[in-house]
């Protein structure tokens, strides 16, 4: 590895990819991590991608793109997918191949909000339980894991203010990878100098590519019971107020902020008061309220379950046997329009036997005295 410098500006020649210009020298850890890594590194031409994580064709296809984008020396990679598609859980397998074929060491997720980080760790531990994971949002006393999540804000703060016995901790070669999710809005603005300052391969994430964002201010969640006192001047602090599960129902009424880059699983109904225009911000739109939570899951089990059970050599499940094979499908219950909901209602229902809850509460109905 060769650095080259005149004073001002500093450029690298790793004899790998193109010589490029970096913030400062690596100090001599990064560089002994390089060379370990570069000793154990592995071809990415034949990989096998962890299906339980990343089971779907397109996402496995995602990984084995970036990882041959990666093999040809190249370090940037977007990857475009539509909200709701899986885009943590591609990141999350390509993570662990990168892992597994010794390109990576440490790796650093960034997002623009709280809330996304914090959804994005609890992905990774989930799924990837064995690697070591520290939000810094959160955690201040635990800088040395192998998978850092941050905030762009606390990120730049914490490269000039982390430190250990060797001087700073978070070095220009100190990740090997860094994630950057919502990129359309991120990696453009203020926050690029964190891109620039870390010399690692970079994976933006995004189902919205464009080159410019706008995002009104005058958007605000609020509670239909206490309108005017639950008006809420600071965008970020309504988002989380309004993510939060176990509040009572909640209503936000937004202009532009809750259809990009906001992840609130809990949102269960959508009301548009006016046309969207652009088909991308249509389906981002749709992508807040289609995300299977675990009391979404739970309602499509028992449906499922209500669903199975007629005889369907019964000639009245026969006369409605197209709706009926549609949601005796989990796939039935990826995103469920209109029209739908009526022909659950009108086709479907009239088939299912009631649960006893339901059965007693029908039957009680003929002993009601009368007023």
């Amino acid at each position: 590895m060769i650095f080259l410098t005149n004073g001002f500006n500093t450029r690298l020649d790793d004899g790998i990819y193109p010589e490029r210009r970096v913030a400062a020298f690596c100090s001599k850890r990064d560089l002994e991590k390089l060379f370990n890594l570069r000793a154990m590194r592995t071809s990415l031409k034949y990989i096998q991608v962890d299906r339980n994580i990343a089971g779907r064709y397109y996402q496995e296809r995602a990984i084995k793109a970036v990882c041959q984008a990666f093999g040809q020396n190249r370090r940037k990679a977007l990857l475009v997918m539509a909200t709701g598609s899986g885009k943590t859980r591609t990141v999350i397998a390509l993570v662990k191949v990168l892992f597994q074929h010794g390109w990576v060491k440490n790796d650093l997720f960034l997002a623009d909000r709280n809330s996304l980080v914090t959804q994005a760790k609890r992905s990774f531990v989930n799924l990837l339980p064995d690697l070591s994971v520290t939000n810094l949002c959160e955690e201040k006393d635990n800088y040395t894991a192998h998978c850092v999540f941050s905030s762009y804000q606390t990120m730049m703060n914490c490269i000039d203010s982390v430190e250990d016995g060797e001087g700073k901790l978070f070095t220009v070669g100190h990740f090997d990878l860094d994630i950057c999710d919502e990129a359309h809005r991120s990696i453009y603005n203020k926050y690029r100098d964190i891109f620039n300052y870390f010399d690692a391969p970079l994976v933006g994430l995004t189902a919205t590519p464009r080159r410019s964002w706008r995002c009104s201010a005058r958007s605000t969640p609020i509670c239909p019971a206490t309108p005017r006192s639950n008006y809420i001047t600071y965008a970020q602090s309504a988002i989380d107020e309004f993510s939060d599960p176990k509040k009572l129902p909640q209503i936000a009424i937004s202009v532009d902020m809750l259809d990009t880059g906001i992840d609130v699983p809990e949102v269960l109904n959508l009301v548009f008061f006016k046309k969207v225009m652009s088909k991308a911000k249509f389906w981002q739109m749709i992508g807040r309220g289609t995300r299977l939570t675990p009391f979404r899951e739970k309602l499509v089990s028992e449906m499922l379950a209500k669903v199975q059970r007629p005889d369907w050599g019964n000639f009245a499940v026969r006369l409605h046997l197209r709706y009926v094979e549609k949601f005796a499908d989990p796939e039935g219950y990826q995103t469920i329009s209109y029209e739908d909901t009526l022909h659950l209602q009108d086709e479907v229902a009239p088939l299912l036997q009631p649960d006893m809850d339901e059965a007693s509460a029908v039957a009680d109905v003929d002993n009601i005295p009368e007023i």
